[in-house]
């Protein structure tokens, strides 16, 4: 009978130690996951110091690359002290000059190394030179998360630049196991199937019943679904803008639907097979519609109207500041002017 116990103990011992070796794996995948970084490239030539906004958005492993050279910009006084305050360290990098667009070249090849050292990070170009977009274009077509964004629509990286670690998985139940096993009756389901183990006879008996299934759902966290959105909608957006612009298809999503789910549905509508709705819109109700869907996703419903009066002033920033200052007062509608603004240029050349 001694053999027997003995046996019993290993078969124990050995459940145990499986299953506290799989957790520890699981804890060490979930400790070592890859977070994704918000890393910027700042052309200080083009947006002098107006980069010091970024740090009203930045998570704490975020990076900011400050490209400059002798003919970038001064910085004001408050964003010294603004800088001087902050918690976040800026890295300045002093690029040769002498050349037109020494700088650009510069900063597109520190980006190209990033995208082989840093493949799962947000790799953001801070300019407002629309020649970028085709360095974005170039790398977003080979699956790297890379986009421009000019200070004027900073505001938009609150909804993009979130950062989620996964969940702990559950620590699995362990059945509790006595220091001194006593007329035990220990199956070993899966090890030996129908193997009984007797133990020596004592004053009180325990059963201990121990199982080599460990449950996998409970073990190994749920896989990231995919991204939800509106075809319906993206679709109307689509018409109204058209697909002979990629890099400002990109942008756009990028800008409305955030950088995961504006990434996700730009990988899916680039393709050439994938077809639009034809539609025989006049240009004001097309900017009417485009709109819309900016303002309805983020959460800000304007009646028709009020997109009506918009149009004849499209080309006149000023005009339709003050035409939402005066129907949603000074700082609603400063808010609200803020979206029109990051789209501006766009909707005065398209609409």
């Amino acid at each position: 009978m001694e053999w027997r116990c003995f046996f019993a103990d290993i078969y124990v011992d050995i459940f145990l130690f499986s299953s506290i070796k799989l957790y520890a794996i699981l804890i060490s995948f979930w400790l070592n996951e890859v977070i994704m970084r918000n890393i910027f490239f700042v052309d200080s030539e083009n947006v002098g110091d107006s980069w010091i906004q970024l740090f009203d958005y930045l998570n704490d492993d975020d990076c900011i690359l400050v490209f400059y050279t002798d003919k970038s910009p001064n910085m004001s006084y408050a964003n010294v002290v603004a800088l001087k305050q902050s918690p976040f360290e800026p890295e300045f990098i002093l690029c040769e000059n002498g050349t037109d667009n020494a700088l650009d070249f510069q900063l597109v090849t520190y980006l190209g190394s990033y995208t082989v050292k840093n493949p799962d990070d947000n790799l953001i170009i801070v300019s407002k030179d629309k020649g970028f977009d085709s360095v974005v274009h170039f790398w977003t077509e080979r699956g790297y998360h890379v986009c421009r964004k000019a200070p004027s629509i900073f505001h938009t990286l609150a909804n993009e630049l979130s950062v989620q670690k996964p969940l702990l998985p559950a620590i699995p139940a362990f059945a509790a196991v006595p220091e001194s096993i006593d007329d035990s009756v220990i199956k070993a389901e899966n090890l030996k199937p129908d193997v009984i183990v007797e133990a020596t006879p004592a004053a009180n008996p325990v059963k201990i019943a121990v199982s080599a299934k460990i449950d996998k759902q409970a073990a190994i966290p749920e896989a990231v679904s995919t991204p939800l959105y509106d075809k319906e909608q993206v679709d109307t957006l689509l018409s109204c803008v058209g697909k002979s612009n990629l890099s400002a298809i990109h942008n756009i999503l990028i800008s409305i639907y955030g950088q995961e789910k504006g990434s996700y549905i730009y990988g899916i509508v680039k393709s050439s097979s994938y077809e639009i709705p034809k539609v025989n819109w006049q240009k004001k109700t097309k900017y009417r519609k485009f709109l819309s869907i900016v303002y309805s996703n983020a959460g800000i419903a304007l009646i028709d109207d009020f997109y009506k009066k918009l149009y004849p002033h499209k080309a006149n920033l000023r005009e339709i500041h003050n035409l939402f200052v005066t129907k949603y007062g000074q700082e609603k509608g400063t808010e609200y002017y803020r979206y029109y603004k990051s789209h501006a240029e766009f909707l005065q050349k398209t609409f």
